[in-house]
């Protein structure tokens, strides 16, 4: 099996995906306060235009396809990889609303 990986032709791509990865994961979080008192937290990676990365309802940022993604996209791309509202390690402050996630948005650009 070590012979397979050692031939294997995707082998550098996947040592460097994985490099990748571990340096997101060694990011500091950072936090903003939303306008209704709320704490965002987040992971600010890369260079270049801004792209924010919004989860699903049970998503948080420490997801490994989230590190993965944000990973990928930080050559090109300032990633912030964010917890939703009420999930990682972003407060959850009630009421929960739409306009709370978009407030958390504007807080984030």
């Amino acid at each position: 099996m070590e012979d397979d990986w050692n031939e294997s032709p995707h082998r550098d791509d996947m040592t460097n995906e994985i490099s990748q990865t571990r340096s997101m994961k060694e990011n500091l979080m950072e936090k903003i306060t939303s306008k209704d008192g709320t704490t965002i937290a987040f992971d600010q990676s890369g260079k270049g235009p801004a792209v924010i990365l919004v989860g699903g309802a049970l998503a948080v940022r420490s997801h490994l396809k989230f590190t993965r993604l944000a990973a990928h996209l930080a050559p090109h791309f300032t990633v912030f990889n964010y917890d939703r509202r009420g999930r990682g390690d972003s407060g959850g402050t009630p009421p929960y609303a739409v306009e709370r996630e978009v407030e958390d948005l504007e807080t984030l650009i």
